[in-house]
């Protein structure tokens, strides 16, 4: 669904935060051919497949993090943040982890900078989005799930 909604504009920097095989960073790169991209995840295999992914289809450089979340990252250092948050971790289903992403996307994103998030409806982001962010809007929904932009 978070495909279909990749926004286009001048992004200079663009992260993939939790970006599993990294295909919204690709799919990020081909909507915005001129944007420097920034893979991150706690897997190490995900990066490696994410670089694997990005290096088929693109001749630049990209930047690949192995972290929990965004840790530890520059402050002010992304324009785009793309997120598709897990909301369990092994057994235990819970908003922790998405909270600790948004928060670090909120650190890294540029004045200005967008937050865009997929989750399932029933999952109350919105409310963690508003409460970090200020505001938060609903850009597309379906059946299941819902897109959310969030700006800095």
């Amino acid at each position: 669904f978070l495909l279909s909604h990749i926004p286009k504009g001048e992004f200079p920097v663009v992260l993939d935060l939790g970006c599993g095989d990294g295909v919204l960073g690709v799919a990020a790169k081909r909507q915005n051919p001129s944007s420097r991209l920034a893979f991150c995840d706690e897997s190490r295999m995900a990066v490696e497949s994410a670089r694997a992914n990005y290096a088929r289809r693109f001749e630049d450089e990209a930047r690949f993090v192995w972290t929990h979340c965004y840790q530890g990252q520059d402050a002010g250092s992304v324009d785009l943040v793309l997120c598709n948050p897990p909301f369990h971790q092994g057994h235990v289903v819970g908003e922790a982890v998405a909270r600790q992403m948004f928060a670090d996307a909120h650190h890294a994103l540029v004045d200005g900078g967008r937050l865009r998030v997929v989750a399932n409806k029933h999952l109350d982001y919105p409310a963690a989005l508003r409460r970090l962010f200020g505001a938060c809007r609903v850009v597309a929904t379906n059946r299941k799930f819902v897109i959310l932009d969030a700006f800095r």
